[in-house]
């Protein structure tokens, strides 16, 4: 076990991802529950439960050997990372923002994984380990509300009509409540973006697993009913069927299975937008946001700006769009680190499904269609949904390291 511990990342990583996801799961509880959970040091469990993880994932971290990131693509893409961090903190302060303790957690992860780096078994490994996390996460939650251990998430009545009439509830009154399932994240689209992720890696590995993956990740989704977690997924499985590796589909000719992704991509997008014209009422408040940014275009305003706007930009928290919140809220500085954020990531997906990998380009293509009509996690903290940007792109950058070893001695080749 020591000589494990002294050799593999994948300790420091796996108490990063559980730590989050355990204190995700009590800040739910705290925040929606009214469960008594300590405030420690001033701090509410999301903060000081953050730290402790990530003092944990410090000291199994210290064990390891040095192992800096060698691809130059991953260099780029953790560099953007501290680059963006530190200028959403400037502007930050230039606009009063308050902030909270976990601010500081964001670089010390980044650099953390940037100098002791995984090879490519133990990146796919901590793609696993986030994905069974998040599994049994969702799995935990929904069992121990319909036993009555704890209470679903309350949701106002006015919200639960507005589901009821017009949503698609096909578990409604059975596995599902009667509106759509908050889930533990504290929303309905939020627990529906780990459904995408789940369904959408279970097809890109195609193990054994990826049928309990895919089906938690399938029920999470018709509980949630999420749109833009449908609109996600279709994207996510497009590129997965497109760069897979299963020989069934290698037979069939790329030009036929472009078409095909791209039919299918299409046809959810249409039904979609048939089912929701206005995207659940985003175009109505997106130009109050834009109205902000172009007030400040430069800098951005600030979440302390969004006060002095509109009824949308001060009760909507955030624009609901990665892309128009951050040029709203950080201008045209902000919106540029973003840009080079999602195409340096998008660049180590590319080039890996170029060699026959598509897991990494389809679960950051999942979280880019996921941040077009929402806002999925802060680039202040880190949270359980960031991972899904972090571990995927470290998953490309190990197997694009040329001296990091691939063989799969664990028996979790996603070729397997």
């Amino acid at each position: 076990m020591m000589r494990y511990l002294r050799t593999s990342t994948v300790p420091y990583l796996t108490a990063i991802t559980v730590g989050l996801f355990l204190t995700t799961y009590l800040h739910h509880l705290w925040q929606y529950l009214e469960i008594g959970i300590p405030v420690l040091w001033g701090q509410a469990v999301l903060i000081w439960g953050s730290w402790a993880a990530a003092f944990l994932a410090l000291g199994l971290w210290a064990l390891v050997p040095w192992q800096p990131i060698r691809n130059r693509w991953g260099q780029a893409f953790f560099g953007v990372l501290i680059i963006g961090w530190l200028t959403r903190l400037l502007l930050m302060y230039v606009h009063g923002d308050a902030y909270n303790y976990s601010v500081w957690l964001y670089p010390a992860i980044v650099l953390m994984v940037g100098l002791k780096f995984p090879n490519a078994n133990e990146s796919r490994t901590a793609v696993l380990v986030l994905a069974w996390t998040a599994t049994a996460l969702l799995v935990w939650t929904r069992f121990a509300e319909l036993s009555g251990i704890t209470s679903m998430a309350p949701v106002p009545d006015w919200l639960l009509d507005f589901e009821i009439s017009e949503y698609w509830l096909p578990l409604s009154g059975s596995l599902g409540p009667e509106g759509r399932w908050p889930g533990p994240l504290g929303g309905t689209a939020f627990t529906g973006m780990l459904g995408a992720f789940l369904l959408v890696l279970a097809v890109a590995l195609h193990r054994r697993a990826s049928w309990a993956l895919g089906a938690v990740g399938a029920l999470t989704l018709l509980l949630t009913s999420s749109r833009g977690a449908f609109a996600a997924t279709a994207a996510g499985i497009g590129v997965a069927v497109l760069f897979s590796d299963w020989r069934v589909l290698r037979r069939i000719n790329f030009r036929w299975r472009l078409i095909a992704a791209t039919v299918g991509g299409l046809s959810t997008l249409a039904v979609l937008l048939r089912a929701s014209p206005n995207l659940t009422g985003r175009t109505t408040f997106w130009p109050d946001f834009l109205a902000l940014w172009q007030s400040e275009p430069i800098l951005g305003v600030g979440a302390s700006g969004y006060l002095e706007g509109t009824g949308w930009t001060q009760t909507a928290g955030s624009a609901h769009s990665f892309f128009i919140d951050e040029l709203a809220r950080n201008g045209l500085l902000g919106f540029a680190v973003l840009i080079a954020t999602f195409a340096t990531a998008l660049a180590l997906g590319a080039l890996t499904a170029r060699r026959g990998e598509g897991g990494p380009l389809a679960l950051l293509v999942t979280l880019t269609v996921l941040g077009i009509a929402n806002t999925p996690f802060t680039w202040l903290s880190p949270s359980v949904l960031w991972l899904f940007l972090i571990y995927p792109a470290i998953w490309a950058a190990a197997l694009l390291n040329p001296d990091k070893p691939t063989s799969d001695r664990l028996g979790l080749d996603s070729r397997g």
